[in-house]
């Protein structure tokens, strides 16, 4: 059996996009490839029955959205200069017909009616020759680039003739979208006063052509907006224990607005991160009376679904994650990572789950994938969930280094997943230790909630966790164990080296050093800062810089390598540069490396060259001060 290696990236194929049939015969869904000599992904059409069996559909096209227009026909976008084009394959005959295109970027379809579909764009804002003129706040989006000026809008499109018409407000950006018949919901974040607020929600009926305002914009962060059994139901958050990471609650709309149906304090969609991942999928699906969607819990994500009263099912129990789903004429599929491999495509029902597709067995049955050993320990009193992935050929009369991984968020977790990075440095021979701190999803608000304290109970529960690693595994070298994170792990590692000089080296990717200016640079700062910071740089900014790791980098002795995307509008790339300065003026060895032209999502979408640089810089550094003896890394 072959070790898992940096470049076995090019191996691995990722389902993502899964849609059934109106009559739950087939399941399309999109499978990922990373190319090596054209340094992109491929994205090829996939067709699968719950039956059983799965085949491609499509290739050698860039599908971006899939829509069946009826049960035999299925509906796909490409992306293509400025624009959006519409084509759709035929199952019985394999023939593909363009149907119609549109002059901007389609970021969401959906059927409306017979023959009409709902159609999301983006609508570019004015152009300039040669310079941006920034005049709202946010004024960039991750991923996007600079978005002020630009808007997200609906259109009901005709597929006959490619007529559009506005659907609603223009001003503002589109967020959840469901239809039930010729009725769609929508969630819309207005631009009010130069500055992007919480959603409103809408209802467009077809028939009537009336766009109604259902719940007022700035009171609720929305997840889902549609209806069940002829209700408006919404699931969405007031944010007023919590803030703006606050678990949401069910409400059925009514004549005097949201009633709460249902609380079940759990986190949603699927936070459990890895980096063996691509594409996008849906979060949530109606069928039958029911809302299916996914939740995280306990290092786990889960299918779950609710009635129209707010009453709820689990629909799986194993380890693991489902990742998207889709539910139509009484059957559920999903795309979902069981055991130790990546994930597959997956039919669910009452009596259990049943693998449809076996994209990577060939890989994982000639690789040695580490298993995740998992515990709990207590601190103060308090459950924290643990992870372990043992070194390659582990012997227990050998000392070996290890790495501590903090996930991002903070409201994300890790789980019992297979994880590219992780497995590499296994096979490598590190220890490779992750814990769910506080701050972490799956376990409740109160757990979640760290708002004004960061860098107090999570620095503290990673502390504890890594000693009680060094009980239980008494193998682990003390001397050679190092610390790697992103986002706001980027953000803990940064914190971590200006308190302690446990660590022998650091890696700190995407990070955060400075609250003050990421309250300002990020695409998400003047909302998630002051919520999570509980301050404003005006109205107190000693609570900012108190949970500033600049504060403190003038006691750091770690040497760290950091690792950002030139264009990372998340995390912009001065907090790296901030705290790379510091340490190179106080005399710290220290190594920034940008990442030209890619985002937050490097290490789990950046260009698969780029993605193999990282993990290789990261394996180097590591290697210098935890296997000083060893030769260089893997290209």
């Amino acid at each position: 059996m072959e070790p898992i290696r940096v470049r076995d990236l090019f191996a691995l194929r990722f389902p993502s996009t899964p849609l059934l049939s109106p009559d739950g015969a087939h399941c399309a869904f999109l499978v990922h490839t990373a190319l090596e000599q054209e340094d992109r992904y491929q994205s090829d059409i996939w067709l699968a029955e719950p039956e059983g069996g799965a085949r491609e559909l499509v290739s050698g096209r860039s599908p971006k959205l899939l829509l069946w227009l009826d049960a035999e026909t299925l509906l796909f976008t490409e992306n293509r200069e400025g624009g959006t084009v519409c084509s759709a394959v035929s199952l019985r005959s394999g023939g593909i017909r363009q149907v119609c295109s549109f002059s901007n970027v389609c970021t969401g379809i959906w059927k409306l009616g017979e023959g009409t579909v709902l159609v999301q764009m983006v609508l570019p804002g004015p152009k300039t020759e040669g310079y941006a003129v920034l005049e709202e706040i946010p004024f960039w989006a991750n991923g996007r680039g600079f978005t002020s000026g630009q808007r997200s809008a609906l259109f009901v499109c005709r597929l006959e003739t490619g007529a559009c018409s506005l659907v609603g407000p223009q001003d503002g950006e589109i967020g959840t979208v469901s239809t039930a018949g010729s009725r769609a919901y929508y969630s819309i974040r207005y631009r009010l006063n130069r500055k992007m607020k919480f959603a409103a929600v809408r209802r467009f009926d077809l028939i009537t052509g009336v766009d109604e305002e259902l719940v007022a914009p700035d009171i609720y962060d929305v997840f889902w907006v549609g209806e069940l059994e002829g209700r408006a139901l919404l699931y969405a958050t007031d944010m007023r224990r919590y803030g703006n990471v606050e678990n949401p609650c069910f409400y059925r709309i009514g004549a005097k607005g949201p009633v709460c149906l249902a609380d079940y304090d759990e986190g949603p969609t699927n936070d459990v991160t890895s980096d063996a991942r691509y594409g996008a999928s849906t979060q949530y699906a109606v069928d039958g009376g029911w809302l299916y969607y996914i939740v995280t819990q306990d290092g786990c994500s889960q299918l779950v679904r609710v009635d129209a009263e707010g009453r709820r099912e689990f629909q799986t129990h194993a380890r693991g994650t489902v990742d998207g789903i889709t539910a139509a004429a009484g059957r559920v599929c999903g795309v979902a990572a069981r055991g130790e491999r990546s994930a597959e495509l997956y039919f669910f029902s009452s009596e259990g789950e049943k693998q449809l597709t076996d994209l990577n067995g060939e890989y994982f049955g000639s690789h040695t994938a580490a298993p995740v050993e998992r515990w709990r320990f207590v601190r103060g009193g308090t459950e924290i969930e643990a992870f372990a992935l043992l070194p390659k050929g582990f012997d227990p009369n050998r000392h070996y280094p290890a790495v501590v991984q903090i996930h991002g968020g903070p409201k994300l977790a890790y789980g019992p997943v297979f994880h590219h990075e992780m497995q590499v440095m296994s096979a490598q021979g590190y220890f490779v230790l992750f814990c769910n701190p506080r701050g972490s999803d799956g376990r409740g608000n109160a757990f979640m909630d760290v708002r004004g304290r960061y860098g107090q109970e999570d620095y503290e529960d990673i502390l504890a966790f890594l000693e009680d690693a060094l009980v239980r595994w008494p193998q682990i070298d003390r001397q050679r164990i190092g610390v790697c994170g992103g986002s706001y792990g980027g953000f803990m590692v940064n914190w971590i080296i200006g308190h302690t000089a446990r660590f022998a080296c650091a890696v700190s990717q995407r990070s955060i050093s400075n609250m003050v200016s990421m309250f300002c640079t990020s695409d998400i700062g003047y909302r998630f800062i002051g919520d999570q910071c509980a301050a404003t740089p005006w109205d107190d900014a000693a609570a900012l810089w108190r949970q500033s790791p600049l504060a403190y980098a003038h006691r750091a002795k770690t040497p760290t390598l950091f690792i950002h995307g030139g264009e990372d509008y998340r995390c912009d790339r001065s907090e790296a540069m901030q705290m790379f300065t510091a340490l190179r003026y106080h005399g710290v060895e220290s190594r920034l490396c940008l990442f030209a032209g890619e985002n937050h999502e490097l290490s789990r979408g950046g260009t698969p060259s780029q993605r193999i640089r990282r993990l290789n810089e990261i394996l180097s550094w590591l290697a210098r001060y935890l296997k000083p003896e060893s030769e260089e890394n893997e290209e």
